[in-house]
């Protein structure tokens, strides 16, 4: 069975084209370098936008004084971030081109 959702017209980020995880509410998890969850959050509405999609995200209660951390989104794997990255809102992940 192949699901086209081009015509979504209710919400136009939410896709299955091998991105049908990626949407609003995916569970965001904030990990210290052991692998250890720290704080939990979500993505927000997707906005459109040529060749794809944004969605904003904010994670709250993250216990400072790490030096790095693991963000991951759904699950695709965590990307390491600063602390000082973090606290300036400077985190910014993307998947595809």
């Amino acid at each position: 069975m192949e699901l086209d959702d081009s015509n979504n017209v209710d919400d136009p980020c939410n896709s299955a084209g091998g991105y049908a995880d990626i949407a609003t509410g995916a569970e965001i998890v904030v990990a210290n370098g052991s692998g250890q969850t720290l704080a939990l959050g979500e993505l927000g509405e997707g906005i459109p936008q040529v060749g794809g999609c944004v969605y904003n995200f904010t994670v709250k209660n993250v216990p400072g004084g790490k030096k790095f951390y693991g963000v991951e989104v759904s699950h695709r794997g965590f990307v390491q971030e600063s602390e000082s990255n973090m606290r300036a809102g400077n985190v910014h992940l993307s998947l595809g081109s």
